[in-house]
């Protein structure tokens, strides 16, 4: 009996050693699939990121730029906005005097008509 179990346990001792043997292969195959795909997702990682700041730099830049380009067309248009204003008043005081000439040619013409008038009298 003793010769049956010592068989039996040699037997369960072997295939406890080939599974384990098994196992541990298959552990080491997963562990280098999974220091791969860390490896890969690291360089990808890398990348994304790279690609992310590249991105994010340029839209920084781009929106500097417009603020820029903003402010100049603001500058710009108060610019223009004074220059108006300052012809708008030249303008008007232009008119102003233009009413005035137009009134004292009025009443010039008027007593010149009036020393004709006379003139013809006498």
């Amino acid at each position: 009996m003793k010769s049956a179990g010592d068989e039996v346990k040699e037997r369960h001792k072997l295939e406890h050693e080939e599974r384990k043997k098994e196992l541990q292969e298959q552990i080491a195959k997963l562990q280098k699939k999974l220091d791969e795909k860390t490896n890969a997702n690291r360089d990808e990682e890398t990348k994304l990121t790279a690609a992310f700041e590249s991105a994010d730099k340029m839209y920084t830049e781009a929106l500097d730029t417009y603020d820029t380009e903003l402010n100049n067309h603001v500058n710009e248009l108060e610019e223009c906005q004074k220059e108006y204003a300052e012809r708008d008043h030249e303008l008007k005081q232009l008119q102003d005097e233009w009413g005035h000439r137009q009134e004292e040619r009025r009443k010039t013409e008027e007593i010149q008509a009036m020393m004709e008038k006379k003139e013809e009298e006498l």
